[in-house]
This record gives C-alpha cells, structure tokens and sequence, in this order.
C-alpha cells in the first residue's frame, strides 16, 4: 500500500481510490461503494461521500492517469510523436465565400442557407491539415 499522507484511514481511502479507478469504476460509483462501505468521509463527517469528494482526492493526489493521446503524442517503436492542426484558409476566401453564398440566399429566397451551413462547415474541415510536431 502506498503512503501519500499519515493518517491511516486517510490513506487507506487514497489507496482504494486508486484501486477502483484502475478497475474502471466512476466517481459516482467510488462515492456509492464508500457510503455502503460506511467509509468515513474525513473534509465533511456530517455527510457521506459526493462525486466531487472523490473527484478533489483524484486531483489533489493526481491518482489518474491522463489518456489523451493529443496530450501525449502517438507512441511508435521509433519514439513519441505529437501532432497539431493547421488551418490553411485565408481571410480572403472566407470572405469571397460569404459574399457569393450571401448573394445565393437572396436569389433563391433562403433556400440556400441550409447548404451554406453544411458547406462553410466542410470547407474548414477541408482546409484543415495534421502537421506532425517536430
């Protein structure tokens, strides 16, 4: 068992956070399996356990791994590599853009507007490229 602090009850209940978060469980269900456990809670004994008690331990004793591999770059056997989007629109074009679909809803009475949404929002993603981080 590791010790983060003194208290022994203290650390007992740091300990089997950990465990239960490295078994999947939810903040929700640590609380829940803690009141049915009849645990103590030791920064409020006039209450049971909340989600939010489990989740300031989770962060105070910085008890979960992170998972984001944007975070932490993609692990390859060559080492870590980490990437970014870039968007390679330019002003000028959203603004051509704008004002020929601006003129298309006039024309067509606003029939068109629901296509200008659906397009303006594929052309981002278009002009939107992976670089790799170097």
């Amino acid at each position: 068992m590791e010790e983060y602090i003194k208290n022994e009850t203290a650390n007992f209940q740091i300990n089997a956070i950990k465990s239960m978060l490295s078994r999947g469980l939810s903040d929700i269900e640590i609380a829940a399996a803690f009141n049915q456990m009849k645990e103590p809670n030791l920064s409020n004994p006039e209450q049971g356990w909340l989600a939010k008690d489990i989740r300031t331990i989770i962060s105070n004793f910085k008890l979960e791994k992170p998972t984001s591999n944007l975070e932490n770059g993609l692990k390859t056997k060559n080492g870590v590599l980490k990437y970014k989007l870039v968007n390679t629109l330019d002003l000028g074009e959203v603004f051509l853009q704008i004002l020929i679909w601006i003129c298309l809803i006039v024309v067509t009475l606003g029939i068109a507007f629901p296509f200008y949404a659906y397009y303006f929002v594929r052309l981002i993603v278009n002009s939107t490229e992976v670089h790799e981080i170097t």
